[in-house]
């Protein structure tokens, strides 16, 4: 082996083309350059551009979703919100599948890279819709002009509910530190991560994110070490009795490397931009965990944990809104499969 050879595969680039913005925007937050309106248009446009640039002319795909939750939101009342958010979605998923598969199977085209990425931004579009429209359905966000009024009536000072204003509403949905892959974070934590931009949370969102780009190199490197392609094929057609159980186990690994440190770039991403207060505690990427727990329980915590958690509230609370026979057994019992060892 005359030298390394270390692949990136295309959703990292995009991600570490979209670093030095994310980086110029912690700094201009920072230094408070930027008024609040401008800090929405700026993760706003972000979002539209590296969308544009990772997924071609199948953004459409992307935008259409976005813009029908943003008028949901502001048309339908808080407390069938979360039925016609869920329908809208699962709708647009199930078309855009059977398009992907009509495509593939009838056709016989080759799918592109960009559709991949589209449908990966499409799931995790659907759990910002769905956390939003559960947070307007438990009147956490306030969405109309009646509702923000009634709200200050009701709580004078600092407490008030955060308003869920078009320019905000997009602005979450397609922010470009977590429009590619991240972490989960809710309306309410997002604005208020944009609202109080402090120099000391904003310098240990960059620490963070420098110690997780290291480590991201440092795992496609070992990758690079241990797969090299000049000795290394995954070919399982040619291969005999133990010689398979090596090649299974060999890809395996190098699909946890990959998957780990897109995982860690992802999250370093997010602090680059300055988000980092509500996701430090939630973080997904608790590699040690994830491969020295035994347990299927504790292993299913921690993968994903920042959707994980609030998925679980979401089933508590739809729970105790539609079960009117022993809600509180149910949610028991829900609690209980959670915990449960395997």
């Amino acid at each position: 082996m005359d030298s390394i050879q270390i692949t990136f595969h295309p959703v990292a680039l995009y991600q570490l083309a979209a670093f030095p913005c994310a980086v110029l925007y912690c700094y201009l937050c920072s230094y408070g350059q930027l008024p609040t309106i401008l800090r929405y248009l700026y993760l706003l446009f972000g979002g539209v551009i590296l969308a544009c640039m990772s997924m071609g002319y199948y953004a459409i795909l992307l935008f259409t979703p976005t813009l029908g939750a943003t008028v949901l939101f502001h048309t339908v009342s808080y407390h069938s919100v979360h039925r016609w958010a869920f329908l809208l979605q699962m709708t647009w998923q199930t078309i855009c599948h059977l398009w992907m598969m009509y495509r593939q199977y009838y056709f016989q085209e080759i799918i592109t890279i960009k559709v991949y990425i589209t449908i990966s931004s499409l799931m995790l579009l659907t759990q910002k819709i769905s956390s939003l429209a559960m947070d307007i359905h438990e009147r956490k966000v306030t969405v109309s002009t009646k509702d923000v009024t009634e709200s200050k009536k009701k709580k004078k000072g600092p407490f008030l509910l955060p308003s869920c204003s078009v320019l905000a509403v997009l602005s979450y949905l397609l922010f470009f530190p977590a429009l590619l892959g991240g972490p989960l974070l809710t309306f309410v934590e997002f604005q208020h991560q944009i609202n109080d931009c402090k120099m000391h949370d904003n310098l240990w969102s960059i620490w963070t994110a420098v110690k997780a780009c290291m480590l991201f190199f440092v795992l496609h490197t070992v990758r690079g070490i241990l797969f090299d392609h000049g000795t290394f094929s995954y070919n399982l057609m040619n291969c005999r009795q133990w010689e398979c159980a090596y090649v299974m186990w060999s890809t395996a690994l190098s699909f946890k490397l990959i998957y780990y440190s897109h995982w860690l770039l992802d999250e370093a991403l997010l602090y680059s931009a300055g988000f980092s207060m509500g996701v430090s505690s939630y973080t997904d990427s608790n590699i040690y965990i994830l491969e020295t727990t035994n347990r299927i329980s504790m292993f299913a915590r921690t993968w994903n944990k920042t959707v994980e958690m609030r998925n679980l509230t979401m089933l508590m609370t739809l729970l105790f809104s539609y079960n009117s026979l022993f809600p509180l057994l149910y949610c028991v019992l829900l609690i209980f499969m959670r915990r449960i060892k395997p």
